[in-house]
C-alpha cells in the first residue's frame, strides 16, 4: 500500500470510501481498480500533497467518474484517469488492458491517448516517478 507519510505536506478528504463506493467506481469505469488503490481510497476520498515544489491530486470517486465521462470519446474506453499535478498540467491513468499507470499532459483536456506515457506499474512506482520529477525539475 502507498505510504502517506511520504510527502512534505498532506491534505486528505476527512471521509475513506468504503466497499460500494469502490464497487461503484468500478461498475462506472468498467475497470476493476487495483488493492493498492482501494486501499489507499478505504482512508480518504482523494486528497493533495506536496512533493519538494511538485503539487499532486488524487481525485475523489465524484471527480473521477466526472472527468472520464466527460472524456470518454478521447479516451476511448481504454484508461481510467484518477490524478494530476502540477496544477493539472499532468494527469495519471491506469491502462484498463494491463493495470499500468501512464501520464498524460491535460493542461488544455485530453486531445490524443497517444500522448499518454508509460509512468509505473502501481501506486508505489507513481511516487518514485514523483519524487524523480520532484527532485529532477527543481
Amino acid at each position: 500500500m502507498m505510504e502517506l507519510n511520504l510527502f512534505d505536506e498532506l491534505w486528505l478528504e476527512e471521509n475513506g470510501t468504503t466497499e460500494s463506493d469502490i464497487s461503484y467506481l468500478d461498475e462506472r469505469m468498467d475497470y476493476e481498480f487495483p488493492p493498492d488503490f482501494s486501499e489507499l481510497y478505504k482512508q480518504t476520498n482523494g486528497f493533495r500533497a506536496r512533493l519538494g515544489e511538485l503539487y499532486i491530486e488524487f481525485w475523489g470517486i465524484e471527480e473521477i467518474t466526472s472527468f472520464n465521462e466527460i472524456y470518454e470519446d478521447a479516451i476511448c474506453g481504454q484508461y481510467v484517469f484518477f490524478a494530476s499535478s502540477d496544477e493539472g498540467y499532468d494527469s495519471y491513468a491506469y491502462k484498463k488492458e494491463t493495470g499500468e499507470i501512464y501520464v498524460f499532459p491535460t493542461d488544455c483536456g485530453i486531445d490524443d491517448i497517444s500522448d499518454g506515457r508509460f509512468c509505473a506499474y502501481d501506486l508505489s512506482g507513481l511516487i518514485e516517478c514523483w519524487n524523480k520529477k520532484a527532485q529532477s525539475d527543481f
